[in-house]
């Protein structure tokens, strides 16, 4: 009788043992597609920010070029005709936000 309550434990255990083993590999695999699944979804939301940063970049470029060229109007209006360009100042000054 003993020996046939220490096989039935030893087969209960081994069952025990098998199914906690698998449960394990079943929950790290469902772990890994989860965090697979996570990553790739930073990594689309890193992609979509990158893009709207170089087209702030670009835009930023355009409106500094844009900025320096009437940098460059007034500078050379104040060489030209230095009342209009007087002128010019205090309408951008007083009359715009």
């Amino acid at each position: 009788m003993i020996i046939k309550n220490a096989i039935v434990l030893f087969i209960t255990t081994c069952l025990l043992f098998l199914a906690f083993y698998f449960i394990k590999d079943a929950m790290i695999i469902s772990n890994t597609e989860i965090i697979t699944k996570d990553f790739q979804y930073y990594e689309l939301q890193i992609d979509s920010l990158n893009n709207q940063v170089d087209s702030l970049n670009a835009d930023i470029f355009n409106n500094q070029t844009i900025i320096g060229k009437y940098e460059m109007a007034l500078e050379l209006l104040k060489e030209q005709d230095p009342k209009a360009a007087d002128k010019f100042k205090l309408i951008f000054i007083t009359q715009t936000e």
